[in-house]
């Protein structure tokens, strides 16, 4: 009788005190009271404020994962990602912006992320301990492990006119509030080790349950949610009416007009980005209805999360959500706008909820005691099995289906397994009880033998049982405690042995301290009422939908395929995937090919995919099939450099005075100098000649007369790489030698264009995209 229920109190956007309080007495409730099965989504457990700062109590992460242990509490794998160590390690990938988490770390503190996705990656938490605790390391160090490499806002000579992509620097953590490094405070230092520590105890946490592989719950089919993502659910929400409500019309127009939206976009923290921007840009400065528009993005969010996890109760009919469906979602409408209102609960507390920026500061949440005892929760969960009705209910029924019946069944269960638990510790007790009478007889019996054997042999041994047994007259308050603390030793020993090797039955300690729990615990499941969360809409209770098909994670893809999947699918890129006969590059959407890609991988140490992105160069290795299909490898890796903005290159040959100019360059590639005309990577906001004027002002300071001419382009070398090159010819009023060696320009050279045959066969000119563009020079001006 058992479900599996998503709970939305635990969101991880829902971090106030209030709401940390809500969430884990809801999780309680639903586990204990009502005797279901909560189910977690990743961010949920890694990204909360509520979780990173209680699973540093050592009592609170015992019992949170014995519910785990004990089936109470399960996680939902989602696409590809097995464990929390997997998603973890994805989110603190250095390209991915996860804004708005609850954690105190940001996306441009690129090397905190950076140690803790090693210390999943090795298991291995003694860095983060040693930085958390001073151990082996200094202030110094601890300060550079903060810092956040962020946007050079200053314009230089280079970007005054804003052409240039902006660049990275390094600053001092945010921490920090302007202070210089000299003048830090200890305090804030002492912070640092704090944000350490919780981040040791979460990341112990997400170990221990990547290795619980029972906890998780494979992916619901892809299919069966393909329509109910994100913008999904945004799109019924903007369909209704609600003129009760004065906020509902501006957030849902606000909601409406984003380009996210537009875009189908379902990245929750791309849409709350855009929210802020676009406050930000309101003359107006009315925050409350962006508030609440945020506060309908994060509903609708968590029914997206709750309608990709397999065969989780649901309250509300989804069939409303198909697309067939043609009448009105009443049940849906209904526990939306129910839970709408209990998150933004007439805007109390708003400013602490929404509209928030990503940042470092952490408010410790310090109100245990209002919290319920997991370990009362945890104690529950032994008594029965947290088993779904997965083996023998095709049907998954509205959570409020039935919903009175369920909880009694599940007191049943709890009362017979006490009722059963009750009896084996009264049998450990009549254990005892026998074994002292064993005691007495065994006492009884030795003393006679040992009284008839000392009249016998003349030997006075009375003396030596008197350890055994006080005569009347000599007891006392002293010898009676030795007597029962001999036997309750031996009591313990007898029934802890027997508890061994009869693992139902308890030793005399364990059941002492049983049986009062298991009053305890009968009277309050008796009297315990549920206290949850229920739609009142009870139109169509019975609804309920088919159970829901999983398909386990056969296959994790390497980081570089992933990106070379999302590259394939990029548009601008698809001139670069043109089917081939000769080369033909494998299908990576066919998950058969895939699984023998990475085979290939680990057998011979080839690496497919997206290998390294820059500014300026992307290199890929496509899998290419063999022509042999017999052949023990079916594919073989082929490399090739490509623009990253698929735009042309540029050369320039600057004419000055019937003269041209070259360029004196040190070259990194081949290590040494060349003669070369001038050239450089095409910028994403100029056309080609745009970039070509700008290429030859920013490395010769040219002023040039007309506009540039293009002769062609050519590809420089396309064993290597696919990248074209524009090729123009520049007539020059003026350029300046550069005083300072820039971008390894040493000199600029004026050769008569009348030598330039000559120096071509001297061998003082070797560079391809020159030679290249001086033929067609000559193919122009014949």
């Amino acid at each position: 009788m058992r479900e599996y229920v998503y709970l939305f109190e635990l969101d991880s956007v829902r971090k106030t005190d209030e709401e940390i309080i809500a969430g884990q007495k809801a999780l309680y409730n639903e586990i204990v009271n009502n005797g279901n099965i909560v189910v977690l989504t990743y961010n949920q457990l890694v990204d909360s404020r509520g979780f990173f700062s209680l699973l540093k109590d050592s009592e609170y992460q015992k019992y949170f994962i014995k519910l785990f242990e004990n089936g109470a509490i399960r996680i939902s794998q989602y696409g590809d990602i097995r464990s929390l160590s997997q998603y973890l390690i994805n989110s603190v990938e250095s390209e991915k912006q996860f804004i708005y988490s609850a954690l105190p770390v940001k996306s441009s503190q690129r090397r905190l992320l950076s140690l803790i996705k090693r210390s999943l990656l090795y298991s291995d938490l003694s860095e983060i301990f040693e930085y958390s605790t001073g151990t082996n390391r200094s202030e110094k160090e601890l300060i550079e492990l903060f810092e956040e490499l962020v946007d050079d806002e200053t314009k230089s000579p280079e970007n005054s006119e804003g052409t240039q992509k902006k660049k990275k620097i390094l600053k001092q953590s945010s921490l920090f509030d302007e202070k210089a490094v000299n003048h830090l405070t200890e305090s804030v230092v002492q912070e640092m080790r704090n944000i350490l520590q919780k981040l040791y105890w979460l990341l112990s946490t997400v170990l221990r349950l990547s290795a619980l592989h029972d906890i998780y719950i494979p992916p619901k089919a892809p299919e069966e949610y393909k329509k109910l993502k994100m913008q999904n659910i945004i799109t019924f929400v903007t369909e209704f009416e609600n003129p009760q409500d004065p906020l509902w019309d501006k957030a849902i127009h606000i909601i409406k007009n984003l380009s996210c939206y537009q875009n189908g976009n379902n990245d929750r923290s791309v849409y709350l980005h855009k929210i802020k921007q676009k406050f930000k840009e309101d003359a107006s400065k009315c925050k409350t209805p962006y508030q609440y528009a945020e506060a309908i993005i994060n509903i609708c969010y968590n029914y997206a999360c709750e309608l990709s996890i397999c065969n989780v109760t649901k309250h509300y009919d989804v069939n409303e959500l198909s697309e067939n469906f043609s009448g009105e979602k009443i049940t849906f409408r209904s526990d939306f706008l129910n839970r709408l209102n209990q998150d933004w609960h007439d805007g109390n507390l708003a400013d602490e909820k929404y509209l928030l920026d990503e940042t470092m500061y952490f408010k410790e949440f310090e109100q245990l005691k209002a919290l319920p005892k997991f370990k009362i929760a945890a104690r529950y969960t032994g008594y029965v099995s947290y088993k779904t009705t997965a083996e023998n209910e095709s049907i998954i029924y509205r959570y409020e289906y039935n919903f009175n019946k369920k909880v009694q069944h599940h007191k049943k269960e709890i009362h017979a397994s006490i009722r059963k638990h009750l009896l084996l510790a009264i049998i450990c007790l009549f254990l005892a009880f026998a074994i002292d009478r064993c005691l007495d007889l065994f006492q009884d019996q030795l003393q006679i033998y040992m009284t008839a054997f000392s009249a016998t042999k003349e030997l006075a041994l009375l003396p030596c049982i008197k350890w055994i047994h006080i005569p009347a007259g000599l007891k006392s308050i002293a010898g009676q405690a030795l007597e029962w603390l001999l036997l309750l030793i031996v009591s313990e020993v007898v029934t802890s042995g027997l508890a061994h090797v009869c693992p139902v039955l308890s030793s005399l300690s364990d059941a002492l301290g049983d049986i009062g729990n298991l009053i305890k615990d009968a009277i309050d499941i008796s009297f315990a009422k549920p206290a949850i969360y229920n739609n009142n809409c009870m139109a169509d209770i019975a609804a309920g939908e088919k159970r829901n098909k999983s398909v386990p994670i056969s296959l994790v893809l390497s980081p570089e395929l992933k990106k070379y999947i999302k590259y394939q699918k990029n548009g601008t890129h698809a001139d670069l995937f043109k089917n081939s006969s000769i080369y033909p590059i494998a299908d990576v959407n066919d998950e058969s090919i895939t699984k023998n890609l990475m085979q290939l991988e680990e057998l011979y140490g080839y690496k497919f995919g997206v290998v390294y992105q820059s500014n300026f160069n992307t290199l890929i290795v496509d899998p290419i099939k063999s022509s042999n299909s017999e052949a023990p490898k079916k594919f073989f890796p082929y490399e090739r450099i490509v623009s990253p903005n698929g735009k042309n290159g540029v050369v320039m040959i600057p004419k000055y005075k019937n003269n041209f100019l070259l360029l004196n360059q040190y070259r990194h590639a081949p290590r040494k100098m060349q003669y070369s005309f001038p050239r450089g990577f095409s910028e994403d906001n100029l056309t080609s000649s745009e970039n070509a004027a700008r290429e030859l002002k920013e490395e010769i300071g040219a002023t040039i007369v007309n506009e540039p001419i293009l002769l062609g382009n050519v590809i420089s070398d396309s064993g290597l790489t696919g990248n074209r090159v524009d090729v123009y010819l520049v007539e020059i009023e003026s350029f300046q030698q550069n005083q300072l060696i820039h971008e390894g320009i040493k000199q600029i050279i004026e050769i008569p264009v009348n030598k330039m045959d000559d120096w071509i066969r001297q061998g003082k000119i070797d560079d391809g995209f020159s030679l290249s563009a001086y033929a067609l020079y000559q193919s122009h001006i014949k």
